[in-house]
């Protein structure tokens, strides 16, 4: 289904979500595919899709099984993290080498200082390089991100809650376009005299990637 405006009303902001096949092809047949002009009120459909959300994805059971599943699935990356001690000796000994170009840098005539200088900036660069890399891996390796990143999801999942319950229709809005990619909505067709009513049976929502990676 798309987005359409929605006629019929005096709400200048009202809207409804059409059969994507009705805006393709229902002008020319209105019927096309199959399609019945299937659509539903778009605040409707948005409230009833965040309502849900609240008491499944943001249910304080479910937030506790995110948590544990979270915690486990940082702790077993922490695991496979790559050893740090071929890095430690590298910079060992790219400090070593610095200090000895130092001493012969101090030593070495002034006709000379033009060449090894350069040299020894090279030699600096590099080991700032490794330090960096180095100091990137022991962070990857430190239990203490666990913490922090379980926290920072938690909250920004408390942070989602409270808007859908205080915030304004378009934050609401934002906030259902962050966590779902489809919602597919089921219908049933019902004959009454000429006239075929479409009647909603239900619904499938799909979360995005981030929420289906951290398996909440």
């Amino acid at each position: 289904m798309t987005g359409a405006p929605k006629t019929n009303t005096r709400q200048k902001d009202a809207y409804r979500y059409v059969c994507a096949t009705y805006i393709k092809s229902g002008h020319r047949d209105k019927h096309a595919g199959g399609c019945f002009y299937c659509h539903v009120d778009g605040e409707k459909l948005e409230r009833s899709v965040l309502d849900r959300i609240q008491k499944t994805l943001l249910s304080e059971k479910n937030l506790q099984k995110v948590e544990t599943a979270l915690r486990k699935k940082l702790k077993a990356r922490l695991q496979k993290q790559p050893d740090t001690k071929p890095l430690e000796r590298k910079l060992a000994r790219l400090n070593a080498d610095i200090d000895k170009a130092a001493d012969r840098l101090l030593r070495a005539d002034d006709d000379l200082m033009d060449i090894l200088s350069p040299r020894l900036r090279e030699m600096r660069q590099d080991r700032d390089r490794v330090a960096s890399e180095l100091n990137s891996q022991k962070r990857q390796n430190n239990g203490a991100d666990v913490d922090r990143i379980v926290s920072e999801s938690l909250s920004w999942l408390n942070e989602v809650n409270d808007v859908i319950r205080q915030g304004t229709p378009q934050e609401r809005r934002d906030v259902l376009l962050s966590l779902v990619d489809t919602i597919t909505v089921e219908f049933e067709q019902e004959q009454r005299g000429s006239r075929t009513f479409s009647k909603i049976t239900g619904a499938v929502i799909e979360y995005n990637k981030r929420i289906r990676d951290d398996k909440i």
